[in-house]
Formats: structure tokens, sequence, C-alpha cells
């Protein structure tokens, strides 16, 4: 899960802070406003997809990773489930990066440290109940949980500081999630169908169902996101390494 929010979500985040930075420093506060957002939506459009995509292979990529090991196929079936549980705050862990950052930009290192201490503090009686009740898979909720709420509470706040509106980005993030759940339907699906001839507790049956899988996926979602008009084809171009938006 962190591979993901470090391609996509710390990356984007350290190459946003300079220009945010920089405009702030020169108070271009709409140039500043439409630089955040525009990371945001990058952010994103990236990760919910790979997010989707990676929790209905959640256990052909823990096979694979993890087969050779002492692990039991019930314990790679629980390691799956607590990706899938993890990947929830994938997205708040990689918007959050931008966030901090538009914090830093204004010179403000200590609001985002305040939130994230306050929360952290209470959010260790949702780890003991989630322990005690779900035992690892009520660890990874809290996890998810916590780090959504400390990521919506940094998005109010600077929002309401750079007089943001919700609304766009709201209806963008909406709009990504309907296309990345309509092409993961469809795909879960799919692997369910494929299980019974390659099922994902042997090596060849986990590479069959990742391969096939975001065969379908991908283009699915690249389809459904521009029928959305979530994103144009230079938006998606910009999300290869090493590609500029058109």
């Amino acid at each position: 899960m962190l591979v993901v929010v470090a391609l996509f979500g710390q990356a984007a985040g350290v190459a946003a802070y300079p220009i945010l930075a920089r405009l702030a420093a020169q108070k271009k506060w709409d140039e500043m406003r439409e630089h955040l957002e525009d990371a945001l939506r990058h952010v994103m459009l990236a990760v919910i997809p790979i997010s989707v995509l990676l929790a209905l292979l959640s256990r052909p990529a823990v096979y694979l990773l993890y087969s050779r090991t002492r692990l039991t196929t019930g314990d790679l079936d629980q390691t799956a489930l607590a990706l899938e549980l993890f990947l929830i705050s994938a997205v708040a862990w990689g918007t959050q990066s931008i966030i901090g950052r538009g914090f830093y930009a204004l010179g403000d290192t200590l609001t985002p440290t305040v939130i994230g201490s306050v929360l952290a503090l209470a959010s260790v009686p949702l780890y003991w109940l989630g322990q005690d009740y779900f035992t690892h898979l009520g660890l990874a909720a809290a996890s998810s949980i916590g780090v959504i709420a400390y990521t919506a509470v940094l998005w109010a706040v600077l929002f309401r500081r750079l007089n943001i509106p919700f609304g766009t980005l709201a209806s963008f993030f909406a709009r990504a999630a309907g296309a990345a759940a309509l092409a993961g339907l469809f795909c879960l699906l799919l692997r369910n169908g494929l299980e019974p001839r390659f099922p994902w507790t042997t090596f060849s049956g986990s590479l069959v169902q990742g391969a096939v899988v975001t065969l379908v996926f991908v283009p699915g979602f690249l389809a459904l996101a521009m029928l959305a008009r979530v994103a144009s084809r230079g938006d998606l171009a910009a999300l290869v390494p090493g590609r500029r938006r058109a």
C-alpha cells in the first residue's frame, strides 16, 4: 500500500512543494489554489484506481510475495484481507502529503503537527478495541480510520484558510471513485470466474489472475474516467513517469 503512496502521493508532494512555496511567498493565492487542486486531482486519479486494482489482486499479490515463506494458505489469506483494509486509506495517505506541504508553503509546520498529535492520541482506544475484537484486521482498520480522519481535518483547515471550495474536488473524487468501482465490480466477477481454473494459491494461477484482471481493469477504468470527464488523454498521459500533460 505504501509503495502506491510513495510512487504517486509522496512524489507528487515533493514535486509540488517548491511551486507552492514560491506562489505563497509571492502571495499569488489564485495560482497557489489552482496548483494545489491540480496536484490533488493528479494524486487521486492515480491512487484511486491502483488501490482498487491492488485490492482485487490482494491474494495473488500476497501469494507471489510470501508463498515461499513459512506462512500457510490461511496466513496469506489473512494478510491479503489486511492489505485490503490498509488500501482504504491509500487516497488519504497520498493526498495528505500534498495538503501537508500546502501548510509548509504557508510557513506553518505547527498546525499539521498539533492536529496529527491530537488525533493520534484520540485514536489509541480505537486500536485497543480493534485488536480486542478483530485482532490484526482491527488494527489495519483502525490505522485506515485514523489516517482518513487526519487527512479530512487537514483538508478542512487548509481549504478554509485558502478559501478553496470543496465541491469541485468532492465531485472529482466521487466520479473517479465511481469509475474505479464500476471497473472493479466487473473485474471482481472476472476474477471469481478465473478462480476455479486458476486458483490464487498456485504460482501460475496468481500470475494469470494478475495479468488478466489488470489487462481488463486498466482500459476499462480509462474509458470510464474519460466518459465521466474525470480526465482527458493528456491528464492520463501525465500519470506516466517522465511524461508531461498535453
